[in-house]
């Protein structure tokens, strides 16, 4: 991989969970970290030098499941609150507002995987797995007229395997769906493949499902999209890939080899340069958030 995956240095005093980029404008990791007094903790890391700069405690003590970004008020949070034999979605605006149930019409239901729909802002909306009828299904919620959300809907998502998580991107005039589907009897550490498809604005696949990757086989991924380019960051089981291209177009794939697991992969495109993060060693002592840069193809 040309642009290589690098310790940050404000990340050696946490002991990262996962991490996300976010658009502060620059791109910024926010990261979750193992629970301090019974309940993780959230910290944005500004630049390499400084300290982290700790977050409102907004993440609950059942809550691992979560997504950020950018907004008017500093960054928003969207929550996968778990409870019994349920699952709710959390919506939290920024520091200064109460959090708002995104799930509010479906009180038994269970939702994980939550994540913002990139450069959806607009109606700030919202994706997630769900189990409907023993199925997983992609789900989107949108904001209504009074703030608040309602009824969620299906997103056609096709691929071989079993549906695990999947990004929606709003791409000019239509989306791109990104889907891990697992592949069957993998193991502990659910490896899959990455399938990609088109959705027009009404959520109908207007290209057929393909393997964007090939045959690699991923643990995370995340991706990003911007002015007709798309950037996909996904890790493996011996490490992580990078590819990049023309949306439509054939994707040149660099990978890096890395000696402890990599999990929690995050992308974001700013101008003509795709970052990407993920963390090093989740399940130790010494984990840490790397991150790396690669001008795009």
């Amino acid at each position: 991989m040309n642009g290589k995956l690098v310790p940050h240095p404000a990340s050696a005093t946490l002991s990262p969970l996962s991490v996300r980029l976010i658009a502060l404008p620059r791109p910024t990791p926010v990261v979750l970290s193992a629970p301090r007094d019974g309940r993780p903790t959230l910290a944005l890391l500004a630049t390499a030098e400084g300290s982290p700069q700790s977050l409102p405690a907004v993440i609950h003590s059942a809550s691992t499941e979560w997504d950020a970004k950018a907004s008017p008020g500093g960054v928003a949070f969207v929550l996968s609150i778990k409870e019994s034999a349920r699952s709710w979605l959390s919506y939290v605006p920024d520091a200064a507002s109460d959090a708002v149930i995104v799930s509010r019409k479906y009180g038994q239901a269970f939702f994980d995987t939550p994540h913002f729909i990139k450069h959806g802002e607009s109606d700030v909306p919202i994706s997630a797995m769900s189990m409907i009828d023993d199925t997983a299904h992609f789900v989107l919620f949108s904001k209504e007229a009074d703030g608040g959300y309602g009824q969620y809907r299906i997103v056609p998502v096709h691929g071989e395997g079993d549906l695990e998580d999947a990004r929606l991107i709003r791409s000019e005039n239509d989306y791109l769906l990104y889907a891990k589907f697992l592949i069957p009897g993998a193991g502990a550490a659910h490896p899959g493949m990455l399938y990609c498809s088109r959705l027009n604005t009404d959520l109908q696949i207007v290209r057929p499902a393909a393997r964007c990757l090939g045959n690699r086989i991923i643990v995370d991924f995340d991706a990003d999209a911007s002015d007709g380019r798309v950037a996909i960051f996904a890790t493996t089981p011996t490490g992580s890939l990078l590819a990049t291209g023309q949306i439509g177009g054939p994707l040149g794939i660099s990978e890096e080899a890395s000696a402890v697991p990599l999990t929690s992969a995050s992308a974001l495109i700013s101008g003509s340069t795709v970052h990407f993060a993920a963390v090093a060693g989740a399940a130790s002592l010494h984990s840490q958030v790397v991150t790396g840069t690669m001008a795009l193809r």
